[in-house]
C-alpha cells in the first residue's frame, strides 16, 4: 500500500513537470499570431503572383489559338468584333478558338475574375443595387447578341473607321485594332480587364488588385488605382505577353466614344 501511494505521488509529480502553464500557453499563442501576421501578406502576394502567371499563360494559349484561327483565312484575318464593347468576340469565333486552343474555355478568363460568381455593389442609394448578385460560374454560354462574353478585352478585328473621336474626352486616347496577323506585332490583341465606365451609374473594375478582383459601382467616377489596381497583362500580336504596372497603362475607350463612356486600361505596345 505504501509502495502504491509513493508511485502515485511520483506519477503526479512527473505529469506536472510536463504540463503547460496558462502564461506559457498565452506566450505560444502570441508567437503563433505574430508569425501569421508576418507570413500572411507574403502568402497572399505569392497566391496573387501565381494567378498572374496562370493569366499570362492563358493569354499565350489564346495567342496560339488566334494564330491558328488566322491561318485558316486566306487574308490572315482575326475574328471580327464590331459589337459595342471589347468584352465580346463573335460566338462562331469563340467556338473556333476554343476548338483549336491547347486548353479549354477556362483560358478565356483570368483566374482572378469573379464576375458571374459574386459581385458586390456598393455606394449607391438604390436598394435594388446594394446587394450581392450570384450567377452561374464563369465562363458560361452568355451571349446577348453581341457575341461571347469573355474574361478579357479582345481588341482585334474591330472596324474603327466609323468611330467619331470628337466625342472622346481629353483623358482618352486613340488606339488601333489589329485586323490581320500581318499587322504590327506590337499591337495588343487581348488584355486584362481594367475598366472605368459611366452610364446610368459609374463603375470601376480591376482584375489584378490588392485583395483580388473587384467591381465598384458609385455615384461618381473612381480611378482603378484608387481601388488598388496593380496593373495588367497584355497579349500582343507577335505572341508576347507583357505585364505592366498601372503607371505604364494608358486609358483607351473600349467602345465607340459617345454619351456612354467606357474605358479600358492597357499597355499599348508603343
Amino acid at each position: 500500500m505504501h509502495f502504491s501511494l509513493a508511485n502515485n505521488k511520483a506519477s503526479k509529480v512527473k505529469r506536472s513537470q510536463h504540463a503547460f502553464t496558462l502564461v506559457e500557453l498565452l506566450v505560444v499563442i502570441s508567437i503563433l499570431a505574430l508569425l501569421m501576421a508576418i507570413l500572411m501578406p507574403g502568402l497572399s502576394k505569392a497566391r496573387s503572383l501565381a494567378k498572374r502567371s496562370v493569366c499570362s499563360n492563358n493569354l499565350r494559349q489564346i495567342g496560339i489559338a488566334l494564330t491558328a484561327y488566322g491561318a485558316t483565312d486566306s487574308f490572315s484575318r482575326l475574328p471580327e468584333s464590331n459589337g459595342y464593347t471589347c468584352k465580346y468576340i463573335p460566338m462562331g469565333a469563340y467556338e473556333t478558338l476554343k476548338s483549336v486552343s491547347p486548353g479549354d474555355q477556362k483560358i478565356f478568363v483570368c483566374p482572378e475574375y469573379r464576375l458571374f460568381k459574386e459581385q458586390i455593389i456598393t455606394e449607391l442609394g438604390d436598394s435594388e443595387l446594394n446587394r450581392t448578385y450570384r450567377w452561374e460560374p464563369f465562363p458560361s454560354s452568355y451571349d446577348d447578341g453581341e457575341g461571347m462574353w469573355i474574361g478579357y478585352f479582345y481588341l482585334g478585328g474591330r472596324d474603327m473607321s466609323n468611330w467619331d473621336w470628337k466625342f472622346m474626352p481629353p483623358d482618352g486616347n486613340k488606339w488601333i485594332s489589329p485586323l490581320t496577323l500581318t499587322a504590327s506585332g506590337k499591337l495588343p490583341v487581348m488584355v486584362d480587364l481594367i475598366e472605368q465606365a459611366a452610364g446610368r451609374w459609374h463603375w470601376t473594375e480591376a482584375v489584378h488588385r490588392r485583395g483580388g478582383w473587384a467591381m465598384l459601382y458609385t455615384s461618381g467616377g473612381v480611378e482603378p488605382d484608387e481601388i488598388g489596381a496593380e496593373g495588367g497583362n497584355s497579349l500582343h500580336l507577335d505572341g508576347s505577353v507583357v505585364w505592366s504596372g498601372m503607371s505604364k497603362l494608358t486609358k483607351y475607350p473600349r467602345s465607340q466614344p459617345g454619351a456612354y463612356r467606357s474605358f479600358g486600361y492597357w499597355y499599348g505596345g508603343q
